[in-house]
């Protein structure tokens, strides 16, 4: 009945039912803190939680209609819209070409107030790739002011942006490194003066995104 009452087309059901259903939990949650006198900071945060499930959603939606070329990114499962995972092409005329790297996304309650977190699972070499996956993107970063003023808050994260947003400052990333980031010193270096060396490295990490074995010394 909630379905044929929305006047939505069969695909934009499921997101119409769930974001309802959203809306009366929020109500709920809201009399119950009344009636129980549960702390405000609870109520707050489930609050947040429903907007940023809202927003996640929403999201989602916009990136399966139209999404950016050499991406995929979307929920884990369907129960749990705060961890996402992604799948980035490398981006052509880079020595990250022909590669197909996984990234997982997880959100925090309050998105997106504060940004999500975000780390390659395929093994990478990169500057502003940590060794264990984490990326180093302004984006990523808390809004606000630079405390090392490195960054202008411009260049930081501010609710505006999006998941598009970080995924396609990703790939920008992938091309052109920013070899004074700290992230990983050793490829910052590499990048600056052995260029050959770490296109030699990026080529194998290539091959084994795709399940290839080394090419042949």
């Amino acid at each position: 009945m909630l379905m044929r009452r929305s006047g939505l087309p069969p695909c934009d059901q499921c997101v119409y039912v769930l974001i309802c259903v959203i809306c009366a939990a929020s109500s709920v949650v809201e009399e119950v803190t009344r009636s129980c006198q549960i702390s405000p900071h609870f109520y707050t945060t489930i609050t947040m939680a429903g907007a940023a499930l809202k927003r996640l959603m929403t999201e989602y939606k916009q990136l399966t209609l139209n999404p950016p070329e050499g991406i995929v990114a979307g929920p884990l499962n369907e129960d749990n819209f705060f961890e996402w995972e992604a799948t980035i092409s490398g981006p052509e005329g880079t020595c990250f070409e022909g590669g197909v790297f996984e990234a997982q996304i997880l959100f925090p309650p309050d998105y997106p107030l504060n940004p999500p977190k975000m780390k390659f699972k395929s093994e990478m070499f990169h500057p502003n790739i940590y060794a264990d996956g984490r990326v180093c993107i302004s984006i990523l970063h808390a809004p606000g002011d630079d405390p090392m003023g490195y960054e202008s808050s411009a260049e930081r994260w501010s609710p505006v942006q999006s998941v598009e947003k970080i995924l396609l400052s990703v790939v920008s990333m992938l091309a052109e490194p920013n070899d004074e980031s700290g992230a990983n010193v050793d490829a910052s270096k590499m990048w600056r003066d052995e260029r050959e060396k770490f296109n030699q490295i990026a080529e194998g990490i290539v091959r084994k995104s795709l399940g290839l074995p080394p090419a042949p010394s």
